[in-house]
């Protein structure tokens, strides 16, 4: 068997999404030929620890965990050893953006513009040299990197370099073409001439979208493989230990995982239920809306403008992955929250995909040519609403059918829904690292 240094940042026991998709190629590559040797870094804080034990014991331990030297990593270490783990919550992104004090907003764009370059993992590189020691000691014959952070593909350069071996990228969100924020003049130029620089020393690109694909494309001028996020039907087996008190007669909207001001956030959800209540079509007694997961106070700010709907309104915060599983499938409605802003168009939640696996209908706020889009459309879903009166209008149709059935049937296709098990894009990217050692070095496959 081959084996393929894999670099990243985000891995279990983290609860983030991006580790998701670094945990299922740990998991599934030996099953085509490929033994991953990780490396990662270890958790200063508990910032992104689940609460509760793991949902899965079996992803393989890294090889290689370094000192976590980010900046937000030390900051967090910090604020727990001196006020506790509640007090993490107050220096997350999107509560020091959609905070009132100027200093501190001010404070955070200097971070983040400046300080981060190209990301504020980048004291990663101290330890490239290590990360190159521990894949020669194993023997790889090729590396893999998944970013964000981007320093994740510094650090596998490196180690390519050293080594001789090929090395593919892979991208979960864009680098220099994040959708959310562009870096400062005259940083901007400079981030996309490193981002060129490093990624011609890549055998490959891959990505999880066409639209970042595309976009990648026209940086990178080379081919890019769109290798997609998914779902692991095994995690379905697993019971929640404490389930959430959802109740069963009532029109339930959920949504599961991480909120940003802006682009991920309730507004036209809203809206659309405020209107609903308003109109009479839905009694106030008869609705729950359920958010799980973190930056919560993204919803709760928003949710102050319309004050009709507080009474439906719930907060479970960070929850053991098995209870939101559990979460999204005990709901009438799972909702998907995008932006309907072109800039986002490739932008397809991790959480998508489970909610596909849950097979309940699905309301996406987004542009309806994005990503996310196209995928509903592929799998027959739900619907997509780039404004209020559309997301009325789909809450509407499912309303209708609740009330006669108490219950939304989902006509999702199972088969279309299929090509996106774990296990099986596992597989289309162990055939680009075929493809690569092989020298076939720069074909989209």
């Amino acid at each position: 068997m081959r084996r393929v240094g894999l670099i990243a940042y985000w891995y279990p026991p983290r609860q983030a999404a991006g580790a998701l998709r670094a945990a299922a190629l740990a998991r599934y590559l030996p099953a085509f030929g490929w033994e991953p040797v990780v490396v990662t870094v270890r958790p200063r804080s508990s910032l992104h620890l689940p609460p509760g034990e793991p949902v899965r014991d079996d992803v393989p331990p890294p090889a290689l965990a370094t000192t976590d030297r980010a900046w937000h990593a030390l900051a967090a270490a910090a604020v727990e050893a001196l006020r506790g783990s509640e007090a993490l919550e107050t220096i997350k992104t999107e509560n020091a953006l959609a905070g009132r004090r100027p200093h501190t907003r001010a404070a955070h764009w200097v971070y983040r513009h400046w300080l981060s370059f190209p990301d504020d993992a980048w004291p990663w590189l101290v330890d490239r040299r290590s990360v190159a020691r521990v894949f020669a000691a194993h023997g790889v014959d090729a590396i893999v990197s998944t970013s964000p952070p981007p320093t994740a593909h510094l650090v596998a350069a490196a180690a390519a370099r050293r080594l001789q071996v090929p090395w593919v990228a892979d991208y979960r969100d864009p680098w220099s073409q994040r959708s959310a924020w562009r870096r400062a003049w005259p940083l901007a130029g400079v981030e996309a001439r490193l981002e060129r620089h490093t990624l011609s020393q890549a055998a490959h690109v891959v990505t999880v979208s066409a639209p970042i694909a595309d976009n990648l494309r026209t940086l990178l001028g080379r081919p890019v493989t769109v290798v997609p996020n998914g779902y692991d039907p095994v995690d379905r087996e697993i019971a929640a230990v404490d389930p959430l008190p959802i109740a069963a007669d009532r029109f339930t909207v959920v949504h599961t995982g991480t909120l940003t001001n802006g682009s991920r956030d309730p507004a036209l959800l809203f809206a659309a239920l405020d209107a609903l209540v308003a109109r009479g079509d839905l009694p106030i007694g008869g609705l729950e809306v359920w958010f799980v997961g973190r930056h919560l106070e993204v919803a709760r700010r928003t949710a102050a403008r319309w004050p009709a709907l507080a009474p439906a309104i719930h907060y479970a915060g960070a929850v053991p992955r098995a209870t939101a599983l559990d979460a999204q499938r005990r709901a009438t409605v799972l909702v998907a929250l995008g932006s309907p802003d072109a800039a986002y168009d490739g932008d397809v939640p991790t959480k998508v995909f489970e909610y596909l696996d849950a097979r309940r209908p699905i309301l996406a706020i987004a542009s309806h040519q994005s990503a996310l889009a196209a995928l509903l459309d592929a799998t027959r879903g739900g619907r997509v609403a780039a404004t209020a009166a559309e997301a009325e209008a789909a809450l509407v149709h499912w309303l209708g059918r609740w009330r006669l059935d108490g219950r939304v049937i989902s006509s999702s296709d199972p088969q279309a829904i299929a090509r996106y098990e774990r296990r099986r894009l596992t597989g289309e990217f162990a055939q680009i690292l075929d493809r690569v050692t092989s020298g076939l070095l720069d074909e989209a496959v």
